[in-house]
């Protein structure tokens, strides 16, 4: 049996993710959390939140490849400096980043329609509160819109404000 990620299923993703207060959605093409391997196809609006993480405790590289949109990819040191910033396009030069576990992150949404195929070890194991930036507010708190803004116009070597 073919999974095939076509116009149909990009759309109806994003349609969800825009009706979505978090903005965002996501189509699997893994079968259950328990598999070794997660494939996802997420849609991500402009204006969600993706609190800047790692996957540090369970040592999980992950591949983000763009297949609709435009998405602003950010990289962190541990005291909030910027070290890195891609921008996925899919009409673009970059169309993929391949990030260590290790590696604070966050993505932002640079355009309607934005959708990335995510690829990365299994099973899922729910992050653990070291794992998320402490300097950035959870999702759904105070400062997130600010957080979002302040990703895109931060420059590498900047560091984060402290909201």
């Amino acid at each position: 049996m073919l999974k095939v990620i076509d116009k149909a299923v990009m759309d109806g993703v994003s349609v969800k993710a825009a009706d979505s207060p978090r903005r965002r959605s996501n189509f699997n093409l893994h079968e259950s959390l328990e598999d070794s391997i997660h494939r996802l196809c997420i849609g991500f609006e402009p204006g969600t939140y993706v609190r800047p993480h790692r996957h540090f405790k369970d040592n999980k590289w992950e591949l983000q490849v763009i297949l609709r949109g435009k998405l602003l990819l950010v990289c962190f040191d541990d005291e909030g400096f910027v070290t890195d910033k891609k921008i996925l396009d899919a009409e673009g030069d970059i169309k993929a980043v391949e990030l260590e576990p290790d590696c604070w992150h966050t993505m932002v949404s640079l355009q309607e329609g934005t959708i990335v195929m995510e690829v990365k070890p299994g099973p899922y194991q729910k992050p653990c509160a070291e794992d998320f930036a402490a300097w950035a507010p959870n999702e759904g708190e105070l400062g997130c819109a600010e957080m979002i803004a302040e990703f895109v116009d931060l420059a590498v070597g900047d560091k984060i404000r402290n909201l």
